[in-house]
């Protein structure tokens, strides 16, 4: 609290940060000066771009140079994010999104180290080359929209003219049954599947065809 003067004062609001809560600071005509915390407004970090914290993935993603890369932080739900350039999101703990669309536009996406569940997939329509790596996913995406089909994990797009090179290693992928792992329509130039589980010990695959190509470019290297 402030102690009650008789004379005037004036006050000044700082901003919280990552590292503090915010405050006011209380200046009286006397020259005494007072400094209200407003605790619980310190601001949550959600993820590091070469070392700089961002509250929100979006906002880390936008910041982001070409290539850069994106560690996340903390579980996060419900987003639906559009990369527009290469990057790599990833995290070092590998952190739980739920609820959570990675819509690959541009460039290279690289997706690694980290676990999905719910309504959550990655597509790659816009990309040159998507990489998916030590991922686990558990997921009931619904994104066929992005597919021209069926719903899939990871999506390849609607645009047989788009080229893409694809690798998808060490993942454990669950989806349920008439939704596909990977599908999609992009035309695969060079494709790299090694090391994966489709399926886990109590929910097998069924009724998918787990990875389906609908177009595959001429001279294509499996």
């Amino acid at each position: 609290s402030v102690t009650a003067h008789t004379c005037s004062y004036t006050e000044q609001y700082f901003e919280a940060t990552f590292e503090a809560d915010a405050y006011t600071v209380y200046t009286c005509s006397c020259g005494d000066t007072y400094t209200v915390t407003h605790e619980g407004t310190k601001k949550i970090a959600v993820a590091t771009v070469n070392g700089e914290k961002f509250e929100t993935l979006q906002a880390a993603i936008e910041a982001a140079g070409e290539g850069a890369t994106i560690n996340v932080l903390v579980d996060l739900s419900d987003l639906a994010l559009t990369t527009g350039k290469s990057l790599t999101i990833t995290s070092e703990k590998n952190v739980k999104l739920t609820n959570v669309s990675i819509n690959g536009t541009a460039g290279k996406l690289t997706v690694s180290n980290l676990t999905f569940a719910g309504n959550s997939w990655i597509n790659a329509g816009g990309c040159d080359e998507l990489v998916v790596a030590n991922v686990t996913a558990n997921v009931t995406p619904s994104n066929t929209s992005y597919t021209n089909s069926r719903s899939a994990f990871i999506g390849l797009g609607r645009n047989e003219a788009k080229q893409l090179k694809l690798t998808v290693t060490d993942c454990n992928i669950v989806v349920p049954s008439g939704t596909d792992a990977v599908l999609g329509w992009a035309a695969v130039t060079e494709v790299t599947i090694s090391g994966n589980t489709f399926g886990s010990e109590t929910s097998y695959q069924n009724s998918g065809d787990i990875v389906k190509f609908m177009a595959i470019a001429d001279g294509a290297v499996f």
